[in-house]
């Protein structure tokens, strides 16, 4: 039986410790700064980020963390925004579960793919039946499609929502919207003018400090951003909410 309220529960819940934890972190490397929006005098009717630190070191406003805190804040921010976007889509699939035909208007693209995927691997299983008996046959079918009272019922295995949630260890831009046209879901316009740079950038230094490549070992990371990590930061929090916000919009059309 779905539930949408414990849907949303679990959704929340998911980002909760995530932001508790980059609060954490960042108090931990003395990271203290306020965020403002100004009016961009370059380009009209934009707004720009502004970037106030409240424990600068010197004149220059440097950001006060070291070139190890400042490594190991992005790597973990990284970490919780692949990790809720993958965590996010799991809850609302296993939510999703049972999706009836008469649902799969609003999943179009995710029943082609459960379609074609299921039909190779019975293909495959076909041939494996030593004798088609009738209970073979059953268990075929009941592989493929749960039947139900009223309405044939596709159920999601384990398997399949993990496969349909994978990022590949590199969820940037690209990844991204695939996952989401695969799952029939709305971009936001979160995702566009400079977050698609913070997002880049996120996924290139946090790839450089993984990969152990000597070019991000210092405080000067190459491309930074002015202002990147507490604007990376920012990002990561706010993509929380605009990724809730997505899938529950689409459960409230889908849930029945």
């Amino acid at each position: 039986m779905r539930s949408f309220k414990e849907f949303e529960r679990e959704l929340v819940a998911a980002s909760v410790w995530r932001k508790t934890e980059l609060t954490k972190l960042t108090r931990a490397f003395d990271l203290q700064y306020r965020i403002s929006h100004q009016f961009d005098p370059v380009k009209s009717g934009c707004s720009a980020v502004v970037v106030q630190y409240l424990n600068t070191v010197g004149s220059d406003g440097d950001v006060p963390v070291s070139a190890m805190g400042k490594r190991t804040i992005y790597t973990l921010a990284y970490s919780h925004w692949e990790g809720y976007v993958k965590q996010a889509v799991r809850i609302y699939l296993r939510h999703l579960n049972h999706i009836s035909m008469s649902e799969s208007s609003n999943h179009p693209r995710l029943m082609r793919i459960l379609t074609i995927r299921r039909l190779e691997n019975h293909k495959e299983a076909a041939k494996n039946i030593l004798e088609y008996s009738a209970q073979g046959m059953r268990d075929l079918r009941e592989g493929f499609l749960f039947y139900g009272d009223d309405d044939y019922r596709v159920t999601l295995s384990d398997d399949e929502i993990n496969r349909l949630s994978e990022t590949h260890s590199n969820l940037n831009l690209v990844r991204l919207k695939e996952l989401f046209k695969n799952l029939d879901l709305e971009l936001p316009s979160f995702f566009q003018g400079i977050n698609i740079e913070i997002l880049r950038l996120m996924v290139k230094i946090r790839n450089g400090i993984a990969h152990g490549d000597p070019d991000f070992r210092d405080g000067e990371l190459p491309e930074e951003l002015e202002d990147g990590l507490p604007k990376t930061i920012e990002f990561v929090l706010d993509s929380f909410f605009e990724i809730q916000e997505v899938l529950i919009k689409k459960a409230e059309t889908t849930f029945k």
